[in-house]
């Protein structure tokens, strides 16, 4: 028998719940939104209403501050949301039989919390309760009490630990000295944010680990440690006023998917020595702001940092970014740029909307890249954006998940651009020096100097008649004007790169046939995906490729329905083809039963059929 809905206790305000043997379980949303400040959970409720997944609890949204249950209670188990958004609840006395604890992400203003007796050991370190992630958000805790007969769990000079195992699961000190019986520190075990400070003495006899979440959501800025007993040491999320790798942790930056650094913000970072870098490993600062990187010790790896930039020793590499983008300058010394140095920033592993550290700023959005002055000469493939996003395309369409650049100034000097330099990167505004030998700025597209080659598009889209060449990306994210939104390409294009038209607002695209009959060729992703609003494409009467991946495809999720039409095809005399597979094979993206072809029916009048059973 469930307690009564709300409407059946409307009026109760000390949240009496009857102790009667019929009312075994307390419903989903029963004391939702009530005023009520305390609440007593007799021996005779057994178990809390599941919600099916909902977030939701029997107190969600209510006053509650108090919460006791019977010291007699038989409860061994709360569901996930047992206490969701109970934004008020200061109090929570669990009843000793419980193995399982809910979720205790939602009490920003839990002050006491009791551990009762029978709670399973691997409570906060494993995925198989629901407080794997501890006491995030409860940052007003400030009485913690474990049961005398506790079997699991002990609390020794402010540190909540793990028996048998010795894990430290959570410290109530301000500064922690980590015992030298610990050999685990779990998630989130400073997420109360008490602790300022974390001193690993270089005493220690036994292996320490630090799991990789261990500071999320911590208050901590300093870690001081010279014990060569640590076995890892991440320091995601955190926030560090300083930093020194342990020296003896030789592979910490090694690893194109390192997440050591994951979302942290660190003033100053010192690299020893001992520590290598590759050209494979730079990816370990895309998802962290790091303001600035000291070498030690003469034997140092070949790098040097200036500015917010990660450079080789002579400062000619610009090797990656880790301050943020409002900070870092480029050097003029620099002379080339590595390999995905613009990868999109903090979004290598998550997008920023997920950003789990709330002081680190983080954006997606470089307001001027200046590179006039310095040594460039060539930008090669995927300088700006990455590549295999293009195999993903839940990255495209979000602003939070590519890079933006509003002014883009191009180096004086720059001699060669590869058409593949910019890979789901939105430029709205780019410049060059009117001196430079190999490239120029028409009505805002970049071209090359012969004009045959749009490297970016101007927002006007106004594409010269000289193209023959659309770059990738060229006109990424970018609204045409209401004039625009009908595409009509020049004659000669007949080269179009991936992603050039993605998202662009377009409504008909008319690719004419190029004037020496040469083949127009499709990049292999997105050229003109994403635009939902397109209608009618008019493609060239020579054999085109429109790809044959249909999640990848040329019009990836445009309209439902787009009707294309050849130039060979005279609409007065010779409508359509006499075989299907003049269609399927220059629109391989679609199967037959998706291309539709308008055509008359015996009355004349004007009807749709599909291109299966136009032939059948």
């Amino acid at each position: 028998i469930h307690l009564p809905t709300k409407t059946m206790i409307t009026g109760t305000i000390r949240g009496n719940i009857p102790e009667d043997s019929r009312v075994t379980t307390l419903g989903t949303d029963a004391f939702a939104s009530l005023n009520i400040k305390s609440v007593y959970i007799p021996s005779n409720i057994t178990s809390f209403q599941d919600s099916q997944g909902s977030v939701t609890g029997p107190f969600a949204r209510s006053t509650v501050e108090n919460i006791t249950f019977a010291s007699n209670s038989k409860i061994t188990q709360l569901y996930k949301y047992a206490f969701e958004n109970c934004n008020n609840l200061k109090t929570l006395r669990l009843p000793d039989t419980l193995t399982i604890l809910p979720n205790l992400r939602s009490l920003p203003s839990l002050e006491s919390f009791y551990i009762p007796r029978d709670l399973n050991k691997d409570t906060f370190r494993t995925s198989s309760g629901f407080a794997d992630k501890g006491f995030m958000n409860t940052t007003q805790l400030k009485s913690l009490i474990v049961a005398p007969d506790c079997k699991n769990f002990v609390f020794e000079n402010g540190n909540l630990l793990e028996k048998g195992n010795n894990y430290l699961v959570l410290s109530m000190n301000e500064i922690c000295i980590i015992p030298d019986k610990v050999v685990n520190i779990v998630g989130y075990a400073f997420s109360t944010k008490v602790t300022k400070k974390v001193i690993v003495p270089s005493s220690r006899t036994l292996n320490l680990t630090f799991n990789a979440s261990w500071g999320m959501y911590s208050e901590i800025s300093e870690i001081v440690t010279n014990s060569s007993m640590i076995t890892q040491l991440p320091v995601q999320g955190m926030n560090l006023d300083y930093f020194s790798i342990p020296s003896h942790l030789t592979s910490y930056l090694n690893g194109s998917s390192n997440n050591n650094f994951y979302y942290a913000h660190i003033k100053e970072l010192h690299i020893p020595s001992t520590i290598t870098i590759t050209n494979t490993d730079y990816n370990v600062f895309k998802t962290s702001q790091i303001d600035n990187i000291i070498f030690d010790g003469a034997n140092n790896t070949p790098y040097t940092f200036k500015d917010g930039c990660l450079l080789n020793t002579a400062g000619s590499t610009l090797n990656t970014i880790t301050s943020d983008f409002e900070s870092f300058k480029i050097p003029s010394t620099v002379a080339s740029i590595s390999y995905q140095t613009f990868t999109p920033y903090r979004t290598y592993y998550s997008d920023i909307t997920s950003n789990p550290n709330p002081k680190l700023k983080i954006s997606n959005v470089i307001d001027t890249l200046d590179l006039s002055k310095t040594n460039i000469t060539s930008i090669s493939a995927s300088t700006f954006g990455i590549t295999n996003w293009l195999d993903n395309s839940s990255y495209l369409t979000d602003s939070n998940c590519y890079l933006t650049i509003n002014n883009l100034i191009l180096p004086d000097k720059l001699e060669t651009l590869s058409t593949e330099f910019n890979s789901c990167c939105k430029i709205n505004n780019v410049s060059i020096s009117s001196s430079n030998a190999n490239f120029k700025v028409v009505d805002g597209n970049l071209l090359s100097k012969d004009g045959t080659t749009l490297y970016i598009g101007g927002s006007d889209f106004n594409i010269p008649d000289s193209v023959t060449t659309i770059a990738n990306s060229a006109f990424f994210q970018k609204q045409a004007p209401d004039s625009k939104k009908d595409l009509v390409l020049p004659k000669n294009v007949n080269k179009i790169g991936n992603a050039a038209f993605l998202n662009c607002g377009l409504t008909s695209v008319y690719i004419p046939t190029t004037s020496g009959g040469v083949s127009t060729s499709f990049g292999s992703y997105y050229v003109f995906a994403y635009n939902k609003d397109l209608k009618f494409v008019r493609l060239p009467s020579n054999q085109i490729n429109c790809s044959a991946n249909s999640s990848t495809s040329v019009f990836y999720s445009c309209n439902d329905k787009i009707l294309f039409k050849f130039d060979d095809t005279d609409s007065k005399v010779k409508i359509y083809r006499s075989t299907k597979s003049y269609y399927t094979t220059r629109l391989t993206n679609l199967s037959s039963s998706n291309i539709y072809i308008t055509c008359l029916d015996a009355d004349s009048k004007v009807i749709e059929k599909t291109l299966d059973s136009f032939y059948a």
